[in-house]
C-alpha cells in the first residue's frame, strides 16, 4: 500500500514540475495543456437521453 502513495505522490510530484516547466513559454504550456486534455479523454457526451433498454439491462444483470 505505501508503494502505491509513493507512485502516486511521484505521478503528482512530476505532473507538477511539468506543469512549472511549460509555464514559462506560452506556446509549450498550450501544448501541455492540449496533451493533458488528450489524457483526461472525453468524459460525457451530454446527449441528455435515457437508454432505458441498457439500464433495463444492467437491472437484469444485477439480479443473476
Amino acid at each position: 500500500m505505501s508503494n502505491s502513495i509513493d507512485r502516486i505522490e511521484a505521478q503528482r510530484d512530476m505532473r507538477t514540475l511539468s506543469v512549472q516547466m511549460h509555464a514559462g513559454s506560452g506556446e509549450s504550456a498550450k501544448k501541455y495543456r492540449e496533451s493533458l486534455m488528450a489524457e483526461l479523454g472525453l468524459v460525457s457526451t451530454g446527449t441528455g437521453e435515457r437508454d432505458v433498454a441498457g439500464m433495463n439491462a444492467l437491472k437484469q444483470m444485477s439480479k443473476r
